[in-house]
């Protein structure tokens, strides 16, 4: 079984049972994305999707706007890297508790960038045209954000479902004409992934927003949690103590408050907004291994006298 085969499956089984994608879905499924790692000291690169039904969340939208005219009014940009802010960290539990609320469901898939490419060499009589608005350093990134994303729309859509597929001002989207050339790339990629069929696709970035910073702050999720797991396992990494199955463990020394709080965040089960955290590792023998993660802090024992 291929790497993309196996990942669909495990997307599948975590999110089997009760809670969103089942049940009454609506007509737009939303996807949000934000990725990191792009820096020298991460050890992985991750990428954060989060997917909704936007007319199944109308409740957060409404709080989207009254949390902005009480905490952010002057359109300053929730991030992981603006966290440092005072006014940004003074919102982070209001903001937190919001996103838990929304019906849907944020996928992280954590890739070690010892990793060697995730797909086959193109052939040299290969057209690569499509790929023409990117660089060649950039197309590692182009493929798997439209591979990894079309697996979480394949699990998640349903048919005739219309896609909104969004991510931040990023490498891959970050101005009109990348967006108009990667508009047929997420199609394409997406079409040949799903076993049913779609409605229309629109595709767009941040810049998108219609001046409520909706598509802002629901991109804002993936950015935060993308830019937490990302610290969260390389320190794990550089520390040889990356989680094994049914074994729990401590945080790595060293992780910042703010990776702490928001990986403590995703762990939470008891909510609406349900999460999933897929690492991808490199075996001795060049291989994939992929595996489901849960970074939690260690419960607190507390002597009773």
């Amino acid at each position: 079984m291929g790497l993309l085969a196996t990942l669909e499956d495990m997307i599948s089984a975590g999110f089997s049972g009760r809670g969103f994608p089942h049940g009454h879905r609506g007509r737009t499924l939303a996807l949000l994305a934000d990725f990191s790692g792009a820096h020298r000291c991460a050890l992985y690169s991750t990428y954060a999707f989060l997917l909704l039904d936007m007319d199944r969340n109308q409740q957060w939208l409404a709080d989207q706007r009254a949390f902005r005219q009480q905490f952010l009014l002057d359109g300053r940009r929730l991030s992981f890297k603006a966290l440092n802010d005072r006014n940004r960290r003074a919102a982070m539990p209001q903001f937190l508790n919001m996103a838990g609320d929304i019906e849907g469901a944020l996928v992280v898939f954590a890739i070690d960038k010892s990793h060697a490419s995730l797909f086959q060499p193109f052939a040299a009589d290969a057209d690569l045209s499509a790929l023409g608005p990117w660089k060649p350093s950039v197309h590692e990134h182009l493929m798997r954000v439209t591979h990894l994303s079309a697996l979480c729309l394949a699990a998640f859509s349903r048919p005739h479902q219309d896609v909104l597929w969004v991510c931040d001002q990023d490498d891959i989207a970050s101005n009109d004409n990348q967006i108009i050339a990667l508009t047929p790339v997420v199609a394409q990629v997406t079409a040949a992934m799903l076993r049913h069929p779609m409605g229309h696709i629109k595709v767009g970035n941040t810049g998108s927003d219609d001046g409520s910073l909706a598509l802002e702050d629901l991109t804002a999720i993936p950015d935060l949690l993308a830019g937490a797991v990302c610290e969260g396992l390389s320190l794990m990494r550089r520390q040889n103590r990356l989680p094994v199955q049914g074994l729990q463990i401590a945080m790595p020394v060293g992780l910042s408050t703010k990776s702490g709080a928001l990986l403590a965040w995703m762990s939470q089960e008891q909510r609406s907004l349900r999460t999933q955290l897929i690492a991808i590792d490199a075996t001795a023998a060049g291989r994939s291994m992929a595996r489901h993660m849960k970074l939690a802090p260690l419960p607190r024992f507390i002597r009773q006298v």
